[in-house]
C-alpha cells in the first residue's frame, strides 16, 4: 500500500556498448507517466553512473574529507 513517488523515479541504463533507449511508463491513476532518463543516480549514498566508474562518488567523498581539516583549523585557530 506504499505510494510510489514518480518525481523520484528515473531510469539509469548501465552499458558497455551503444545503449538501446526504450521509454518506460508507469500508470498513475488513469494516465501513463513517462520516467525520466538520467546519466547518474545517487542510491543509498553511492553515486552510480551509466559506465560504473564511480568517479563522481569518489570525487564527492574526497572533497568532503578534505573539508574536515579546514573546519577543524578554523574552529581551533584562536585557542
Amino acid at each position: 500500500m506504499l505510494k510510489l513517488n514518480l518525481a523520484k523515479c528515473s531510469i539509469l541504463s548501465v552499458k558497455r556498448k551503444v545503449p538501446i533507449l526504450y521509454d518506460y511508463y508507469i500508470k498513475e491513476n488513469t494516465r501513463d507517466m513517462q520516467l525520466k532518463r538520467c546519466g547518474k543516480v545517487k542510491d543509498l549514498g553511492v553515486i552510480i553512473d551509466s559506465k560504473l566508474t564511480f568517479q563522481d562518488h569518489i570525487t564527492e567523498k574526497v572533497n568532503k574529507e578534505y573539508a574536515i581539516p579546514g573546519i577543524i583549523q578554523r574552529n581551533f585557530d584562536h585557542i
